[in-house]
């Protein structure tokens, strides 16, 4: 069995997500909510 040949080009990251992120305008959150929701958010460097 032979390696698949090695790959030529590059996948934009965006391409692979079926729905493309909407941010803040996809949801509705008052900002309270939205505010909280930065604040406790895990797993992001800010």
């Amino acid at each position: 069995m032979r390696l698949p040949p090695p790959r030529e080009e590059r996948v934009e990251r965006a391409q692979l997500y079926v729905h493309a992120a909407r941010g803040r305008q996809g949801r509705a959150t008052d900002a309270a909510t939205e505010r909280f929701v930065e604040e406790t958010r895990m797993g992001t460097d800010g």
